[in-house]
């Protein structure tokens, strides 16, 4: 996934808490794999049992 500065940092401090988080963009092939672009939201929940 490619994200903005701000909200990689985001992500870290959300993986580094296991806290869920949801994205929404453009998931495109790249090879044998897959990347989501275009990233339009970002959500983290702000506990374990919240869906974001």
């Amino acid at each position: 996934m490619e994200l903005a500065a701000e909200d990689y940092d985001r992500a870290l401090r959300a993986h580094s808490r296991q806290l869920p988080a949801v994205a929404e963009g453009d998931l495109v092939s790249v090879g044998i794999r897959w990347r989501l672009r275009n990233v339009r939201r970002f959500d983290i929940a702000d506990n374990p049992t919240e869906t974001p």
